[in-house]
């Protein structure tokens, strides 16, 4: 009786459930009508003072004779359909910037198969990279550009010149793979969606990250190897150190290179386990040299690669954590390929993904830069799947990448002054990596091959201890002090896309603050029945004032209040079973408030949890008066209800929520 009753109340929490999915999915963003809406309310009384002409990508060939226009619209007439408010954008465009003759912008991805036209995707795509472009034309089915550009390559356009051919040239002639001026791109990114393409397109032509065609058009590029120096910090763990050094052996044979270690301070054991492992590396053919730095001071993970980097013999440098193994590649040797991307004299450093050892779990795909500071993109996501338009696949340009395995020039390296000592152990390479992209160049991360990372093993966790925690974030408040323009910025993250470990989700996708109710805040009076379990994920992707965290998008959001958003879900469960709420207890008393929830479509971790059953409303968003909780210091945590039972989940986040007071990150203290 009891199963047959349970079986009726599940039948109906999951009705429930998909009618809410179903309301939720569409009622953000559903379509492009509220840009084009905006575009025109923008675009009243404007008057470009430009004449525009548009060809499709077949009819590439008439423009050896094209001569009566000042703007030529290049467009794809199979994959979709040119937005109608593109040619006023992009004429908008160049005229607020004289100085960019090439520009692209974004795609909504439409399906035309139902009874009526909806949006599955959006692409939106970073700033100018031109790393990307070599490997993927990610350009897509639109771009345009001035005719006084077109004159400079019109003598080079053939009868088989295709979209992604004119392209490439077009950019080469713009500049486009040259070291830039500081932030000023040569090729412009208008981050709205200016086509339609319909879904299942091919909207790269032929040419997708990670994929097997090359770019047609490549500008000139330096092909001289000449050898790498590998620079290793480590301190008392050889046997973390063999692996790397017997890892390295099996799987570099194409380029010399030495191995620097830095020790700051190992045991006299442990010394000399590691000339041993030293010397097997050394008999390795394409080791060149070892060199053994050893000084006894504390932990400084900048000051011990400076000193590596100072001692190398090789004009690349190649910084690796003690912890990373490295693996054979089907995409070819990775030290060779990361000495080829170095080549480029735009690109100021490369690095690799990494992956959690022997679990195909992405740890590191590049770096973002978010609200939270920065984040490794797609961390403990399955690697096994590509995601968002092949974002772990290919090279990618990105704001950053993990000094765990880091190669730069070493000109540039002593010209940016090495690694800032005052970083002693966190966001070091960040900093390194804000200098590059300040002074004009490109950093990649190269996605088709990938090095085991043994994350941690060296030091352990900074968040398991209060000490380390409150260092890290005191030099994350160090790091946008001293790159303020950073701060919530990231050229090769679209702004449109919410700033997560995954770019799946759109801004417009997810409420604001504002468009939420105030959640009701009561005290949890009792947590007896309920059951303290990691199965309740609770995963926390925004926290903090509305001012600090959505002041940027154009609103008035003084006294706003504060926000926590993110996703969670019970594992192994049918998560229709569960009504959820946000918990938050006060370090200091441990007083338990809890607050209703407003439940967000996810189509991210739904995607990203095929395992897991109803996880489409997998995200929430808790608006909080200023007054709703007293003044503190919180633990963030979720309690689940299941509706359809007596079982009753509590779980905790590792993160912390300032009520009323300054978050220490943005403190004076």
């Amino acid at each position: 009786m009891k199963k047959f009753i349970k079986n009726i109340l599940v039948k109906k929490r999951t009705k429930l459930y998909k009618e809410r999915v179903r309301y939720l999915k569409n009622i953000r963003g559903g379509n492009d009508r509220l840009e084009e809406e905006a575009s025109k309310k923008k675009g009243a009384g404007f008057k470009p003072d430009f004449s525009v002409c548009l060809v499709t990508y077949s009819d590439i060939a008439s423009l050896a004779e094209k001569k009566d226009c000042d703007i030529v619209v290049m467009y794809s007439e199979k994959n979709g359909e040119v937005c109608g408010y593109a040619n006023a954008e992009i004429c908008r465009f160049f005229k607020d910037n004289a100085d960019i003759s090439l520009v692209y912008g974004d795609e909504l991805i439409i399906d035309d198969s139902g009874a009526e036209r909806i949006y599955s995707d959006f692409y939106h795509k970073p700033d100018w990279s031109p790393d990307s472009y070599l490997d993927a034309f990610y350009i897509g089915s639109l771009f345009a550009f001035r005719y006084s550009l077109l004159e400079k390559i019109r003598q080079e356009i053939t009868a088989d010149c295709d979209a992604d051919r004119l392209f490439g040239m077009l950019a080469i002639a713009a500049g486009g793979f040259e070291c830039r001026k500081g932030m000023a791109f040569p090729v412009g990114h208008i981050s709205k969606t200016l086509y339609r393409s319909y879904a299942g397109s091919d909207i790269f032509l032929g040419r997708k990250f990670g994929g097997e065609n090359s770019a047609p058009v490549k500008p000139e590029i330096s092909t001289e190897n000449t050898g790498v120096s590998i620079v290793i910090p480590s301190k008392d763990h050889p046997e973390v150190f063999d692996v790397c050094m017997k890892s390295l052996s099996k799987t570099v044979t194409e380029t010399d290179y030495e191995v620097i270690l830095v020790d700051n301070g190992s045991s006299d054991e442990n010394k000399a386990r590691y000339e041993e492992c030293l010397s097997f590396i050394s008999a390795v053919p394409s080791c060149k040299g070892t060199s053994y730095i050893y000084e006894k001071e504390e932990f400084n993970f900048s000051r011990m690669c400076n000193r590596g980097a100072a001692a190398s013999k090789y004009d690349k440098i190649l910084f690796l954590n003690d912890d990373i193994e490295c693996l054979n590649n089907e995409a070819g040797e990775w030290l060779t390929r990361l000495c080829s991307i170095m080549s480029r004299t735009w690109t100021g450093a490369v690095g690799s993904k990494l992956l959690y050892p022997e679990r195909n779990l992405i740890q590191h795909a590049g770096i973002t830069n978010t609200s939270f500071g920065p984040l490794h993109k797609y961390q403990k996501y399955g690697d096994e799947k590509e995601y968002y338009f092949g974002f772990n696949r290919g090279i990618h340009d990105l704001s950053g990448v993990t000094g765990a395995c880091l190669m730069m020039q070493k000109p540039l390296f002593n010209e940016l002054g090495g690694f800032d000592e005052s970083f002693a152990v966190a966001f070091n390479d960040v900093d390194l990596c804000f200098r590059i992209i300040e002074m004009g160049y490109y950093i990649a991360c190269d996605n088709d091959i990938s090095l085991y990372h043994h994350e941690s093993l060296s030091r352990g966790y900074d968040g398991d201890d209060p000490v380390k925690n409150k260092r890290m974030k005191r030099e994350l408040k160090h790091l946008y002090t001293l790159h303020p323009d950073m701060f919530r910025a990231d050229p090769f993250y679209n702004k449109n896309l919410v700033g997560s470990v995954t770019p799946t989700i759109r801004v417009t996708d997810l409420p604001l603050p504002e468009e939420l109710p105030y959640s009701k805040a009561e005290v949890l009076k009792s947590t007896d029945g309920f059951t303290e379990d990691a199965c309740l994920n609770v995963s926390v992707e925004s926290k903090g004032p509305v001012s600090r965290l959505y002041g940027g998008f154009g609103g008035d959001y003084k006294d706003c209040g504060h926000y926590i958003a993110g996703f969670s879900f019970v594992i192994g469960s049918d998560n229709a079973c569960f009504d959820k709420e946000l918990l938050l207890k006060n370090r200091e008393d441990g007083t338990i408030y809890k607050l209703n929830i407003n439940e967000l479509y996810r189509k991210d971790v739904d995607d990203n949890l095929e395992d897991q059953i109803n996880t489409e409303l997998t995200g929430f968003g808790v608006h909080i008066a200023d007054d709703a909780v007293p003044k503190g210091v919180y633990h963030i945590g979720m309690a689940a209800y299941d509706r359809t039972g007596r079982m009753k989940l509590m779980n905790w986040s590792d993160l912390l929520f300032y009520m009323g007071i300054q978050d220490p990150v943005w403190s004076e203290e």
